[in-house]
């Protein structure tokens, strides 16, 4: 599997291998319970105005891999379909030097998998969509 995410004791990791570590410029993301303020399910959209730096955008798709800019603040994204991504919204995140405030991903399941989270990390505000 390209992307591989993992909820371990104590922090969330995006695994990539094969064309999707070339999409994302990553191998290994991973990110602290203690930096992600709150989560969500709602379908995924970029502000108008956000900058692709470092990744893949197809137009006329769904596909977003990579880091993306918008007013000083980082994102990295990896998905297909924007009707399946876990948005993870961040506070204090830093990142290869870049403070990212939003991470979001594709799982089969965002609801059970926001689930299974919130019991790791009970202290993260779910959104609701």
């Amino acid at each position: 599997m390209p992307r591989r995410v993992v909820l371990e004791r104590d922090r969330l990791v995006l695994e990539f291998s094969g064309l999707k570590h070339f999409e994302t410029l990553e191998a290994r993301f991973e990110v602290p319970y203690e930096k992600i303020v709150s989560v969500t399910t709602s379908a995924f959209n970029f502000p108008p105005g956000t900058f692709r730096l470092g990744g893949l955008s197809v137009p006329f798709t769904d596909i977003r891999e990579g880091h993306f800019e918008f007013q000083g603040s980082w994102y990295f994204v990896s998905f297909e379909d924007r009707e399946k991504v876990v948005t993870l919204y961040l506070d204090g995140f830093i990142h290869g030097g870049r403070k990212y405030s939003v991470v979001a991903f594709q799982v089969d399941d965002p609801e059970g998998f926001v689930d299974r989270l919130k019991n790791l990390a009970p202290n993260i505000k779910i959104v609701e969509p």
